[in-house]
């Protein structure tokens, strides 16, 4: 699978990678597998350095369509990214930004200090 991601419940921190080719239903699987693991508010970090993608606009439209009817409110997203997928990644950004903060940044490290400063979504969930 290009998008893979792993919970840590105790620090309500979701983090993900994308490496090969991503498509719009990659990213809704990605969205809707975190939802499944009670996730959808925490803090998201994924890195999309070796993911591509020829997603765009109207793309991104019918993605963050489809997520509105999710039940559960999105965390913070931090999107780190090179020269090579950041314009995808910045687009990303301000589509997803309505629903929850949302942010794109060079390295790791500035990611997770804008994330420390961003609120978890909704309360803690048992995983079942």
């Amino acid at each position: 699978m290009p998008l893979r991601f792993q919970v840590d419940h105790a620090l309500r921190t979701v983090v993900g990678v994308a490496e090969g080719d991503v498509t719009l239903q990659d990213v809704v699987d990605f969205t809707l597998d975190i939802e499944k693991n009670n996730a959808a508010g925490y803090h998201k970090i994924v890195d999309v350095m070796d993911g591509t993608s020829k997603l765009g606009a109207e793309d991104f439209v019918a993605y963050r369509e489809r997520m509105r009817g999710l039940s559960r409110p999105h965390g913070p997203l931090a999107l780190v990214t090179g020269d090579k997928n950041g314009p995808l990644a910045r687009l990303f950004a301000q589509f997803t930004s309505k629903e929850r903060p949302a942010q794109v940044f060079t390295n790791i490290h500035e990611a997770r200090k804008w994330l420390q400063g961003q609120p978890v979504v909704g309360r803690p969930t048992a995983v079942r």
